[in-house]
């Protein structure tokens, strides 16, 4: 179970911090990044604060504890978020060749997902474990 929970947070805060720098850089309306989004891909000028600001959503849903539902809404989101860049990339006339590097993000949020899942599905089997031995040792102590 360590294992599993340093290699999730490892992962997990790479993952978290590659998508909040370039969060930050869309809501602080840095020129370049606004100039990026807006003219090479062509979306409107207020859809660059917005993509950051889900960005940043999506990124403290899946680094607070507890809400899973809300974790699993946020991989989706975030997943769904690097899909469109590669989609939008090439729609626009990029090689494929350009989209590669977005295989690191695609690879760490996969990794963070699935350690995720993993370290949930062994701390639910430790809880129901534990509840077990409470219940024996509850019904054995003739009650």
């Amino acid at each position: 179970m360590r294992k599993i929970k340093i290699a999730y947070w490892t992962v997990t805060i790479l993952f978290s911090l590659s998508m909040l720098f370039s969060a930050i850089l869309a809501v602080a309306g840095e020129k370049e990044t606004a100039k990026f989004i807006t003219e090479h891909y062509g979306y409107p000028d207020y859809f660059v604060f917005y993509s950051g600001i889900v960005k940043i959503l999506g990124v403290a849903a899946i680094l607070i504890p507890g809400f899973p539902r809300l974790k699993e809404w946020a991989y989706a989101g975030l997943a769904f978020d690097l899909i469109s860049v590669v989609y939008s990339s090439l729609a626009v006339g990029d090689s494929v060749v350009a989209c590669l590097p977005m295989l690191v993000y695609f690879a760490l949020i996969a990794g963070s997902y699935v350690l995720y899942r993993k370290r949930r599905t062994a701390a639910d089997e430790t809880a129901a474990k534990d509840h077990e031995g409470s219940g024996r040792a509850f019904i054995g102590a003739g009650i």
